[in-house]
Parts: C-alpha cells; structure tokens; sequence
C-alpha cells in the first residue's frame, strides 16, 4: 500500500478576510520614485563611489508553473532585476524609493516582497526615513532592519514577510530588500535574484506557503474538547513534556518541541510510548530518515512498514506495525523499532501523532474521524542519532582554544554526552571576553535542514571562566560536534560599534577613590561586574517597566562631585540622540536624555531635570522620569553615565575634564517596557521537577512580569541537578531586533542552585521563560549525603500593620550592649509590612516613659526554634545612614556558656553609610585571645546593602561558610589542633536561635546614631534547610513535646500527614 505525500501549498488569498493596503509597487509602471542599491556598512565600496551598482526593471522571464504548487505564482511582465554583489556586505540589497511615504507606527504592519533567488535562507528588510519632526534629519537615516519572518526556497517565487513598527511619527522614504542575510561575507560569485510585488498591508501570513512537515489543520489549532490530550511523548527511559494540562480552547493539538531532542544509536532497538489522558485513540510515530522535509508512510499487505518514515504504530485497520492482529485500536502501546545500523549521524525529525485508524502523518482529516474531533495531537522532536564519540575543532583569530591538557581542538575526539574542560590561550596583545560554543551536526552548512534545528550558538562570557582560564562546558551541550570560537579582543583597540563611547571601552579606571558599583531602577539594582573598568556592559540583565510609568534611576558611586546622566534610546536606532536642555533643566519630549542629577545652563544656572534649582554640581541624585506613553512594547537600551556637567552621552572628553580622568563611568543596560503584566514559563526536563516556592509546578504557569520568583528543583531518586539553562525575554523570534538582544541565555552552575533552590530577581522575568535543568545520574556517596529540606521559614507575609507569626518569634530584651542598649517592645518598631518584617529605630516620642534617645527594633527565635548544623538564607535591604547598625545573626540556644565562649555566627551586618556586608564569627579564641586570623573569622566585600539580596550561611561539623546570592565571600573551618578546641576555637556544635534586628551604633564601630533619623531594614524572608540524612529524622530543639501528635512546620496539628517534615515528639521527622 503506497502513500505518497505532496508537500502542501496554499494560495491563501481567497480564503482570507481583506486586508487594508498602505503601499503597493508592482513595477507594471513606474510606481516607484527611483531604484538602486544600498549597503549599511560604511566602507562599501558602493557607498564610496567605487563601483555603482547593477539594478534595473526587465522583462519578467520566470513566468513558469511551479511545479510544487501546480500554479503560476508570478505572471506579470517586469520585474526587479538586482546583481548580489561579492564586494557588498550581508546588507547589501536592491533600493527602492517610495512615490509616497508611509508612517512607522507603533501597531504591527507587514511588508510582503515576492522575490525569487538562487540560494535558500531568509532575506531582510531595511527602512531608510526620518522622524516627523526633526527637519534636519537625513531621510537616509536607518530606522529598522528585520528579518523575513518565513524562509525563502531558492529559484522559486516565495512572498518573503517581514513584521515591521516603530514609536510613531516615523515616515520610511525607501526600502532596502537584502537578498542573502544569512550568507558570509566573502562570497566568491555575484548572482541576480528578482524582486516584484511589495505590498505594505496588515497580513500576517504569507501570500505564497511552502512549508516542511505539513499537517492537515491550522498550526495555532486549539483542542475542541478537554477530556482528552497529550501531555507527554517518550522513548525509552527518556521523556519529552508537552503540556502539563489540557484546557479546551487554549492548549494546542500541534506542538514543535524540534528544541528537544531524543538520543539513540545506530542499530539500537528502541520503544516510544504517550502519556495521554483518554481512550479510544492510537498511536503512530515517524522518523524522516531521508531528511527530505516530509514523512513517507508506505506499508506492505502485511502491515509492516515498506521502508518507510512510519516506524511504529499501535492500531491501523486491525494490525499494527509488527504486522500481528489487534482486535480494536484502544491501545496506545507501541511496538519496538529498530534504528537502522547504517544510518548516519545527525538529528532527524521525529514525529508522535495520536489518531483514528489512519496512518496519514498529518493527520485524519476525514469527516466521520477527525483528528481534531477525537482529541488527537501531533508533536515533533528532534532525533539525535549519534556515536559513542564527537569532534571538537576550533575556529579562532588572535588565540586559540584548548583542550584542559594543552592539546590542540583539530578533530579533537571526546565522549558524547560528557562535561568537557577547555582553556584559553590569547596571542600577545589580546584577552578574550568569552567563547561562541556551535553544537550539533552540519556545523559548517545551514542551521536549519528543512526547518529541523541542526545545531544551536551558545555565548559562554568570561566571568563564567575560572581564574587560571578554564571552562568546563556542561554535558548538555556535548550533543554533538562541537566547533568553538574564542571571543578574542584587543587590548588596546577602539571598540567602534553601535552606541559608541569616546574612549577605548577597556579602558581601566585611573583613580581609585572613584568607582561605580552598580546602577538601578526603581526595585531593581544591578552591580557592575569588574569595578575597574570605566565601561560596563551589562546588557545581558534588564530593568523592566511599562509605558506611562514614573521610575526612578539611582547610580551606587563610591564619590562626591560627579554628576549622574541618564538616556532612553527611544527610537531604537542605535545611538543617543541628545537635544539642547531648555530653561529649568526642561527636557524635550523626542530627546533621549530622560534624568540628570546636575547641568550648568546656558544662562550659567544649574538644575537637574526635575526643574530643581542646584547652588552646585555636586549631586548623583537622578530624578524620576516618566516612560513616554507612546513607547511601543519592546526591550529599549538605556545608558547610565557618570561625568562632570556634560550631557554628551558618550562621555566628556575635552581637556578640563576628562570623564576617564575625573574617574567617571558608563553602563549599558536593556530596559523592558511592556504593557504586559503575566508571562508564560516553560520547563524541559528529564529526571526531576521545577516548582514555584509555594510548590506549584513552573511548567505552562503564569507568572507576574518583572517580579523575583523562587524556583525550586527536585531530582528524581538516583539523580541530581547539575545545572541549569534559563532562556528569558521575548522568545520566539529573532535574538537581535532593533539592535538590541531579544531574549538572553543564563546559565547556572550546581552552586548556584545550593540546597535544590535558585533565587531570581524580576530582571530575569523580564518576558516569558524556558527553563532546561540538567539532571544527571548521582553516585551513591552523593545520595547517602542528603538533600537540603526547607525546616524553617517564615516569609511574613502577615496583614500590614501585624506583629510577626508569635509561633515563631518574640522580641529581644534590653540589655546594655551596643546592639540591644535602646530595644524596644513597641509595634512601631517591628511590624509587617507588604510582605516584609520591618525592623526600626526610630527617635524617642516620649522620654518621660522611656529615658533613652531612641527605640529599637528586634526579633528572636530563642526559645521557639533553633538548630545545629544547616544553611540560612535571608532576604533584605537596609537604608545607609551614618549610624546604621542592622543585623541577621545567630546566638546558642540556652543554657549555654556565656559570650563569647558558647560562640555567635553572624549572617550580615552593616554600618554607616558603608556599601559593604560583614560575616563574622566570634568565639574565646578570636575575641578573648585574639587569634581573628588563624584562620580568618570575619569577612566583608563591596555590596549595594540598600537592595535586595540574598545573605546566607552554611553550617556543618567542620565549617562554616558565607554566601552572598549564592556566591562564597568567606569561610571558617574547624581547626584539627586539639590545642586550639580547647581553647574554644569551634564551640559550633549546638543548637543556635535566630535573630533579626535594626540598631544602632554607639561609636564603637558603627558611629554614634543620628538620633532624629528613622532607620529601617526590610526582611523579606528567613529560610533555614537542613539535610535529611537516610534515616529521614532530625534532631531539633523545639516546644512539642505531646506524644503521638503531628504538628507542620507552622505549629498546626495534622491528622493525617503526607509525604515531607513535621514536628512529632519534639523530633522534626521527613516522612518518606
């Protein structure tokens, strides 16, 4: 039985609604102003008059059938002729200019080219014009460049579509169509392709549509019931997500997860199964083993496959595909199949289909058993049919990569599916920023063979590098070949690209009592990754806002007498366009420049931009600026800069004052401004789960835009969480658009995720997110060790106004050291607030009650809960003012020797207007004796204490060690010299309590307070994990002590307990 498929194609024009036309030019006549050819790249010989150029309207001499589509797609009589020239760049394209002009608008508009070239790939569109109101800009100005939106098959007529807007009041004067974007730029011939038909309208599909792997409905098409649906597709041991619930109306029948990968070897015999909610269906898989764009499905009278792409199905008019009888199709169990033992390696699309008695790769499109009336589903992956081994090669300039050992990558072989540690090795004269890792197959042609992924760009940064400049390249990745390139710069050379600075941007930073730490806005704060850089890019993070919305940027600069600037690339065309400042610091509506903390005048007065008169420059107090309404949703670059009294935003340069002279600073950063508020997270993963903090699973949940998120990984038994992937932004289409990045790759390490837990600031939601967690096999030392278990939190999210969970804390008592001399039992000093525990001091209202100058604010767990041995995190942000004097710290559960003998672990302190956290033990040996480094027992690093972060401890029987975001800044051990335990040098071996407190200083250390100031730290949350070791109990100290009675982790009663911790016999007990 013989079914052979005919690749699909649809002149869809009939069939659609009409579409509202702003521009067309067919070339019929001449509705065109003028042609000719353009490129962007400033040194092309056809800019500089060197050669000119071939471009002209001819006779249209490819009027014939297609012979795919069996219709004539292009029959007027002229068309566009244009030379692809080997001098012109990637952007080197055929120019037309428009009769008339058309707006830019904020609303998404398409532009529809048909056009027919002899090579494949997708082409671009730019748009020269100029804005409405600038009388003096050049029409010739590039206000967009994007790429077609489907690709273009060679030597056919294809209707290349390409989404275009902008922020309004911007008039496109003419279009660039550049033929090959995706070519190299040493091409070694010219060819000619041919243009005809530019429509502008607001079409989103292509007039002409070929298409790989058909289906026999809409790709959008949703579900039309809800009892049945495919939640998942298998093979072997391995498991691809599709959906973790079927919601009709919402969830898709097709779904291309070509992104994932099954992995098998030639001549391995092999089982794929569905995870499907209903009954009644079959199943049916395919494998394109010619890969040729689509499922063959021949079969003989016997049932059994005919050489074909249908290698397995379970019911087709009573047999299945091992040729045995089936007395109905009630059955989704597959028969085994057998990889051919001859077939090459590569990846190949794979495709599940549950259906009806039909075998038809796209689908049961017949009446009485429609796929979509029966609930059926198709999914596509990728098949990674690979060998026990890969290649590694490098692809360098100015250094080369190199195997851990020293060995040259020239068809360096490795294991598949291993970790793989790499070094670099930069010429004189160079450093590197990074490398771009290429893995997969095909490494050298196209990304995509017939729309199937055959290999993914990775950028691993140097800051992921270790000090002696090695990397080890996660397993994940070595799924393939592997071709890296060393991201190997100059150090000396101008850097000249898109939004320049007028220095060198390596250059290193020439004072040392001037540095820029971090910069934010409004919640959200980033530091700058090396302090002694005067430029910063930190374009892979982003601020996250919406339109009409009055934020506030603030810069964390370790100076006086600077001055801080702010600008907002509006139009999105690569550079700061900087207007005059008005009277009063007045700032225009169309200039980029949104917030300055001081400017001299022309009249020689000095405001900022707020209108604030200023009696001297010296202020880095940027005001608050309000998002422009009519911004269209997108990621926006914004520059931060700190300078004296110039509003130049690449940077002062004359020679009074020099920005790198007076030790100012630039950082670029990616802002999100959106409309949006929910977005979407994605999860792909084997062997182990992502959830929420509150335990919701991640995968299709909704999340609140630009808001941090608590992520949670449990690996399934026998494996462990190695790592993690986090693509975030804008996904789906293009990384770069309107030069700026789209969506960023993160990747976090096994340390990052301590304790199974990963902290996310909302700069990471800055869109939706996928999430690929590697779960690899565990040892069986590793598993004897445990696992982090949450035992104690208290994330205060009690009414505003509320005192804290009294179950859980109570309030510290007066004494009269430095920390505790002013406490205080009033609510006005510890209270809940927005889902933080507010801890202050404040002035004294009454000192005939209560004679001291101001009233304190601090809470203890003594007495309530405490433990030996874990790891605590807390979350907060304190105000810096001199006398500060917050704290989040641990003291001995009572009866204990008294201090410092019984010992103190202190988790965070800061004082006085400092940006630096301290972590500090103290014992008999560091304070009585006097031995604070032997070993080191106090540590501290440059931190932005007004933000949010992440503080934590980690407490074993030989080592206590700090973390700030889950970055090591310190540790102690137990020493191994008896004389020293016995002189008290580890007292850590019983039970500590808590405390969380707002003081103030006395002079001692902190200074002495301000006592007409409010103080006030935020604790966000307080978290403490212990590890559960195989017997599945944990000593603690608590009250409950009632026999064979069950209490949670918040003191309630529990009947009947489920899998986790609970509280019997005052023993916290992990119920298996």
């Amino acid at each position: 039985m013989k079914h052979p498929i005919i690749s699909g194609a649809l002149l869809c024009m009939a069939a659609l609604p009409a579409t509202t036309v702003a521009q067309t030019i067919n070339f019929e006549t001449q509705d065109y102003k003028s042609i000719g050819v353009y490129d962007t790249w400033e040194n092309s010989p056809f800019r500089k008059g060197q050669l000119q150029g071939n471009v002209a309207v001819v006779d249209n001499h490819l009027t014939a059938m297609d012979s795919t589509l069996l219709i004539f797609p292009n029959s007027s009589e002229k068309i566009l002729g244009f030379q692809r020239s080997r001098y012109g760049s990637n952007t080197f394209g055929a120019r037309i200019d428009l009769k008339e002009t058309f707006e830019l608008k904020p609303e998404i508009k398409y532009v529809h080219v048909l056009i027919n070239k002899p090579v494949s790939g997708r082409v671009m569109l730019i748009g020269l014009g100029k804005r409405k109101e600038r009388a003096d800009q050049s029409a010739e100005t590039e206000q967009f460049w994007v790429i077609s939106n489907n690709t273009v098959t060679p030597n056919q007529w294809c209707d290349a579509v390409f989404s275009i807007k902008g922020a309004g009041g911007i008039d496109i004067h003419s279009l660039v169509v550049v033929p090959d974007a995706e070519s190299s730029h040493t091409l070694s011939s010219d060819f000619a392709c041919y243009i005809d038909k530019i429509v502008v309208n607001d079409k989103v599909t292509s007039d002409i549509e070929r298409e790989d792997y058909p289906i026999n409905f809409k790709k959008d098409q949703t579900y039309t019931r809800g009892d049945r649906g495919l939640k998942a597709v298998k093979l072997q041991a391995s498991t691809i997500n599709v959906t973790a619930s079927i919601t009709q109306g919402k969830t898709r029948v097709f779904s291309d997860l070509t992104s994932k990968q099954f992995q098998v070897k030639p001549g391995q015999t092999v089982t794929p199964a569905f995870d499907y909610s209903g009954t009644w269906m079959s199943g049916y898989v395919y494998v394109d083993y010619g890969r040729d764009g689509k499922f063959s499905y021949d079969i003989l009278p016997d049932g059994k496959p005919d050489n074909s792409d249908l290698v397995t199905y379970s019911f087709y008019k009573n047999k299945n595909s091992k040729g045995a009888s089936v007395n109905n199709g009630n059955t989704l169990v597959q028969p085994s199949f057998t990889i051919p033992a001859n077939l090459p390696v590569g990846f190949y699309r794979m495709r599940y289909k549950v259906d009806w008695d039909n075998i038809d790769p796209r689908g049961n499109s017949s009446n009485d058993n429609n796929i979509l009336t029966n609930g059926g589903a198709i999914v596509d992956v990728r098949l990674n049919v690979h060998g026990d081994s890969v290649y590694v090669n490098d692809a360098n300039r100015n250094g080369e990569v190199l195997a851990a050992d020293g060995s040259k990558l020239n068809s360096y072989r490795i294991p598949f599916g291993k970790s793989f540690t790499i070094k670099m090795n930069p010429e004189r004269g160079f450093t590197y920023s990074g490398i771009r890792l290429r893995h997969g197959y095909n490494l050298a042609g196209d990304s995509l063979v017939h729309s199937t992924p055959q290999y993914e760009d990775i950028i691993f940064k140097k800051s992921q590098f270790k000090k002696d400049d090695t990397f080890t390249i996660p397993a994940i990745y070595v799924d393939g070949n592997l071709e890296i390139e060393g991201l190997f710069i100059s150090n000396t050379s101008t850097v000249v690209n898109d939004y320049p600075v007028n220095f060198d941007k390596a250059t290193k930073r020439t004072r040392t009592d001037r540095v820029l730490n971090g910069i934010g806005l409004g919640e959200i704060a980033y530091n700058v990754a090396n302090t002694e850089l005067m430029y910063h890019n930190l374009t892979s993070k982003t601020f996250v806002t919406r339109q009409g919305s009055t934020v506030k940027p603030f810069v964390n600069y370790s100076a006086g007498w600077m001055n801080a600037f702010v600008y907002l690339d509006k139009d999105q065309d690569g550079d700061f366009n900087v207007e005059e400042v008005g009277a009063k610091g007045a700032l225009t509506e169309s200039t980029d420049l949104v917030s300055f903390s001081a400017l001299t005048l022309s009249d020689q007065t000095r405001y900022n931009s707020a209108g604030t008169q200023l009696d001297n420059l010296n202020t880095l107090n940027t005001p608050a600026f309000k998002i422009p309404e009519n911004l269209a949703d997108g990621f926006y670059l914004m520059r931060y800069k700190v300078d004296w009294d110039s509003t130049d935003p690449a940077g002062r340069v004359d020679e009074q004052n020099h920005i790198v002279n007076n030790g100012g600073a630039i950082a670029d950063i990616r802002v999100l401004v959106t409309k949006r508020e929910k977005v979407t997270a994605k999860v792909f993963s084997n062997h182990g789960l992502l959830t929420s903090f509150d335990g919701k699973d991640l995968n299709n949940a909704e999340l609140a835009l630009g808001k941090g998120l608590t992520v949670l990984a449990k690996s399934e038994k026998g494996y462990k969480l190695t790592g993690l992937r986090l693509r975030h932004g804008i996904l789906g289409g293009d990384s770069i658009a309107n030069k700026v990045a789209q969506y960023v790759d993160t990747y976090f390490t096994a340390d990052d995720i301590k304790g199974g837990m990963l902290q996310l600031n909302g700069g990471y939601v800055d869109g939706d997110l996928e999430f690929y967690p590697t779960f690899e096999p565990a040892t069986a030392e590793e598993e004897a060790a445990g696992e982090y278990i949450l035992v104690f939190d208290d994330e205060f999210n009690q009414p505003n106004g509320t005192q804290p969970d009294p179950a859980r804390w109570t309030r510290s008592v007066r004494y009269g050291a430095a920390w505790n001399r002013w406490i205080s039992n009033s609510n006005d000093v510890i209270f809940c607030q927005d889902g933080c525990l507010v801890a202050r001091a404040i002035p004294n209202p009454d000192k005939s009650i209560d004679n001291v100058d101001m009233l304190t604010g601090a809470v203890e767990t003594r007495g309530l809960y405490s433990f030996t041995y874990g790891k605590v995190e807390v979350r907060l942000r304190t105000n810096p003012h001199r006398g500060n004097f917050p704290a989040a710290w641990m003291m001995p559960q009572p009866p204990a020797e008294g201090w410092p003998k019984a010992g103190e672990i202190d988790i965070f302190e800061a004082i006085d207007t400092q940006n630096r956290a301290y972590h500090t033990i103290h014992t008999n040996w560091t304070y009585t004796l006097g031995k604070k480094n032997e070993p080191q027992s106090s540590f501290s690093e440059n931190v932005n204490v007004a933000d949010w972060h992440v503080y934590g401890v980690e407490w074993d029987a030989e080592r206590i060690t700090w973390t700030v975001d889950g970055q090591q800044v310190g540790s102690y051990a137990k020493s191994t010299d008896q004389n020293a335990l016995d002189k008290g040098q580890w007292p850590f071996t019983k039970p500590f309590y808590l405390i969380l407190n707002q003081s103030v200083g006395n002079g001692s250390w902190a200074a002495n307070a301000d006592v007409n100031h409010v103080y006030e730290t935020r604790f966000d949350y307080i978290r403490v994990y212990q590890k559960v070791p195989t017997t599945g109990i944990i000593e603690v100290t608590s009250n409950t002590n009632n026999s064979n009675v069950v209490y949670d982790l918040s003191g309630r009663r529990v009947n009947t307990p489920s899998k986790g911790l609970y509280i019997v016999n005052g023993k916290k007990v992990y119920i298996k």
